[in-house]
């Protein structure tokens, strides 16, 4: 006897974008469609309202409901935004940016019993496979990145535009800048070609055409430029104030170069030149497309416990590669410092303020009482005396990151210095789980441990850090 397939269609989805009718689908029973902008979902729309793995909608013995998968922008039903399992019924709207799903379902909800006279609708289980909001991310042994992530931060990247090359009139696409086949500056788009050939008034140091500003950092101004004779894009650093620069000024932005030259690491941005041109010091370094944890705290607020443990990770792997390999520290370990590219791999970047152990001794570069690092993050025993900050200083610093990525908020905090100083010293953070009330003892243990004022209480390396941190995720997989 054949199937009657119209009793296992559970519901059908009208999806309007800006109120137009652009398609519709339907739901089986027992059975769930990812909506997502990724190769992943299994309902794909192209928009960067999306997130690669957006939400989901399943059919369950209980009804139909939504699921957010962890999105950066939200799932909306009926105009509200949604944090667990939501049923759905007839003429309710999923709302994802100026996509809709208007819904019609063709079967009832199983209901409990009447309770304080409330049909009561039990949330469904998500599968394991799916990519919920409290799913937990596989780590990888050898990789840069997890074969899934959590949350999508490209929506915080900047917005590429398209045009036609002010030079030659040829036409350039958003997805040619990204590939690095273009630029573009404010309202002016040139394809490679033509700016590595002197089209339009850019400036040239030393073989690389400056682009535009992209930043400011402790030592320098950053700029997108293009590498001339590789007709590449990198991160132009030029130190602040060369025309009065000291000699101990100098030692210090080269010694950036040669460590951060000897650094190759999937989880460190590389650096590709460095040099003095006349009075002016520069550093070419990889170009990475995407954001910071500073400016997902600040467009996003808290970011999930998982993913903050997913971030440490990689974070963990470059010190500890950097640190096994030639004994280097960061020493400026911060959200700012944290990159997130568009294919959501971490990179830890400027090692401007790295120490080589071995050579910390000979050098006379860093003097007793002198702090560097931002204050926030350094440890009690680099406020004291920046020699002393060894790889337990970067674990410190790592573990405060991680305080401010879960809550938003610093764990030490003061206008002034002196004040500042004596909290990081003697007083204790707020409990994480007065803030955030659902991360795990195991994840607020972890981050306490790396906080300690004693180093010898500390993970002693970044590498045990990561081995603790990895053996959480997979228990909790």
């Amino acid at each position: 006897m054949g199937v009657n397939m119209e009793n296992k269609v559970v519901a059908k989805f009208t999806v309007f974008v800006n109120k137009k009718m652009i398609s519709s689908f339907h739901l089986m029973e027992n059975t769930s469609i990812v909506i997502g902008r990724g190769n992943e979902a299994t309902y794909q729309i192209k928009s960067s309202a999306l997130s690669r793995r957006h939400c989901q909608i399943l059919s369950t013995p209980q009804g139909v409901f939504v699921n957010d998968c962890g999105s950066l922008n939200g799932t909306y039903v009926n105009y509200a935004q949604i944090k667990k399992p939501t049923p759905l019924q007839t003429n309710d709207q999923i709302q994802l940016g100026p996509i809709t799903f208007r819904v019609e379902t063709f079967v009832k909800y199983h209901t409990t019993q009447h309770q304080h006279h409330q049909h009561v609708v039990k949330a469904p289980t998500i599968p394991p496979t799916s990519l919920s909001a409290n799913a937990l991310v596989p780590i990888a042994d050898d990789e840069a990145r997890p074969t899934q992530h959590m949350q999508d931060f490209s929506p915080l990247t900047p917005v590429i535009p398209s045009g036609k090359c002010l030079a030659c009139q040829s036409e350039v696409s958003a997805k040619d800048i990204r590939s690095q086949m273009g630029v573009f500056k404010g309202n002016e788009i040139y394809c490679i070609n033509c700016f590595s050939k002197g089209a339009g008034n850019f400036p040239t140091i030393a073989g690389f055409r400056i682009v535009k500003k992209l930043g400011s950092g402790g030592m320098g101004d950053v700029y997108e430029a293009i590498q001339l004779s590789m007709q590449r894009p990198v991160a132009f650093k030029l130190m602040r104030g060369l025309e009065n620069a000291s000699e101990q000024q100098v030692l210090r932005f080269f010694r950036e170069a040669r460590t951060g030259g000897k650094l190759h690491h999937p989880n460190i941005v590389s650096f590709i030149d460095a040099g003095k041109m006349e009075k002016a010091c520069y550093i070419a370094m990889e170009l990475v497309s995407g954001t910071n944890v500073r400016s997902v705290l600040e467009a996003r607020g808290p970011i999930d416990y998982r993913e903050v443990m997913r971030i440490a990770y990689y974070v963990g792997k470059a010190l500890d590669y950097a640190y096994s390999k030639f004994t280097v520290v960061h020493r400026d370990v911060k959200p700012e410092n944290i990159l997130i590219d568009t294919d959501n791999v971490v990179k830890l970047t400027d090692f401007g303020l790295a120490k080589n152990l071995e050579e910390a001794g000979l050098s006379g570069i860093t003097k007793s009482q002198t702090g560097v690092g931002t204050l926030f993050y350094m440890s009690p025993e680099q406020i004291a005396d920046a020699r002393f900050a060894d790889q337990r200083a970067d674990v410190y610093s790592l573990g405060i990151s991680m305080y401010e990525m879960i809550t938003n908020e610093k764990p030490f905090f003061a206008t002034q210095m002196m004040p500042l100083v004596n909290k990081i010293r003697y007083s204790e953070p707020r409990p994480i789980q007065e803030i955030i009330p659902d991360v795990p003892d195991n994840v607020c243990n972890i981050i306490a441990k790396s906080m300690s004022k004693e180093p010898d209480d500390r993970y002693q390396t970044s590498g045990e850090m990561i081995k603790v941190i990895k053996q959480y995720v997979q228990e909790e997989l």
